[in-house]
């Protein structure tokens, strides 16, 4: 499933709630789930905040991750402050919350500062300098079994 296909089952959810669904991504990478929240047009957000990894911690570190974020969250404490007890408890500092509407603010402030045509060119470089390389390796193996006879 994308992320796309999960924001939108999400977002019917977040309508229900008044615009304060929490989705707890308990997986690794789960904090790249701040996708869902980028969009350019008015549409409704599929989350209030999100909480996840940015890497793939240990099945250890998970558990006890979140175990000390929910029992946080059970005796009244704010999201950002359970996530840091998670970090504490678990000894990462790979976990976050992040609150779709400013996934969504930085996505349009980026996509509005990002020059394509920069891009477009680094990339058109960096694709000659990976032909040159493919072009050396080639000329590489065909030299080889020459260079051995030799």
């Amino acid at each position: 499933m994308t992320w796309a296909e999960l924001g939108e089952l999400l977002t019917p959810i977040n309508g229900a709630l008044d615009g304060k669904l929490i989705v707890s991504m308990s997986c690794c990478e789960g904090y790249s789930g701040v996708r869902m929240a980028m969009k350019t047009d008015d549409s409704p957000l599929p989350f209030f905040a999100l909480v996840g990894s940015s890497e793939t911690p240990l099945w250890s570190e998970t558990a006890l991750a979140f175990a000390v974020y929910y029992h946080r969250l059970v005796h009244g404490a704010h999201v950002s402050t359970a996530v840091e007890a998670m970090n504490i408890g678990s000894g990462c500092n790979h976990f976050h919350v992040q609150w779709a509407e400013d996934s969504k603010r930085s996505y349009i402030d980026f996509l509005q500062t990002y020059d394509s045509s920069r891009a477009q060119r680094q990339l058109a470089a960096a694709s000659t300098v990976r032909q040159m390389h493919d072009l050396e390796k080639r000329a590489l193996t065909v030299m080889e079994p020459l260079r051995r006879a030799a």
